[in-house]
């Protein structure tokens, strides 16, 4: 059974769809096969693959509406990396919800990736930034794990409370555990350097325990120009040695999150 990987923040801004489809990749890379349902209306999964956002005809709207089958959605973007895109009508699922029992409601996203548990050893999800958003709740249903990037700044902190104690509504029942991932951090600067280890301090305050923060990924333009020159992060590592530190801090993330997720299945 595959294990399913929500990426959530009430903040925008702060790279979730980035490390979503970069922690993606190096789980490809660990020899895992990977499907990233994309719940956001940016379409920024497809478009981070280099694909034009127009292109697809059926998305994650249609496939939770039941409009699609997983073949007609489910994209390839490698052999082992398979994505489902969406669009700005993923925002229109609030309306077909409503129309459903509590129940079947809170369970709509949990019913369609059961599924695909048994074709991918890890699936993804891309949430919208807004702890509003009924779709992030019923992600978490259907979630195992979440990870939740954050800035170095005071507006992400909170941000980052305000996600954690959405995330422990599920806890019991459904998620297994939680993940904070201190994203774009200028690792030069050593008053951010001390910002974060504030941050990190008064998280643990709040019960965050030490094995739920996540190495820091580390600040890096390196990203957009990848998509931007319409080549991988990897093409760009190889003649670009920022680039490569990034790669580096995304495996190393990537190995700490499948040691978690699979050392506490054994």
């Amino acid at each position: 059974m595959g294990n399913v990987i929500t990426t959530a923040n009430s903040k925008g801004g702060v790279g979730k769809t980035t490390v979503t489809r970069l922690i993606a990749e190096t789980l490809v890379k660990r020899g895992k096969s990977v499907c990233i349902i994309d719940m956001c209306q940016n379409s920024s999964i497809a478009t981070g693959f280099l694909n034009d956002r127009e292109q697809f005809t059926k998305t994650t709207y249609d496939w939770l509406i039941g409009e699609a089958k997983p073949s007609e959605v489910i994209q390839k973007h490698s052999e082992m990396l398979h994505f489902i895109p969406s669009n700005e009508q993923i925002d229109d699922f609030r309306n077909y919800a409503n129309k459903l029992t509590m129940k079947k409601r809170l369970y709509s996203v949990d019913r369609k990736v059961k599924a695909l548990r048994n074709v991918y050893d890890y699936i993804l999800i891309d949430t919208h930034p807004s702890e509003n958003d009924d779709l992030v709740a019923y992600s978490f249903v259907a979630s195992d794990y979440v990870v939740v990037p954050f800035e170095v700044d005071e507006d992400s902190r909170v941000a980052v409370n305000r996600t954690i104690e959405i995330v422990k509504d599920f806890l019991q029942e459904d998620i297994k555990g939680y993940y904070l991932l201190p994203n774009k951090v200028n690792v030069t600067n050593q008053k951010i350097n001390q910002q974060l280890q504030n941050m990190i301090e008064s998280f643990k305050e709040k019960g965050v325990k030490e094995n739920q923060i996540l190495d820091h990924i580390r600040f890096s333009t390196t990203v957009s120009t990848s998509k931007n020159e319409k080549i991988s992060l990897e093409e760009l590592a190889q003649k670009n040695q920022y680039a490569r530190k990034v790669v580096n801090d995304f495996d190393r993330v990537t190995d700490t999150i499948i040691s978690e997720i699979e050392g506490s299945a054994v």
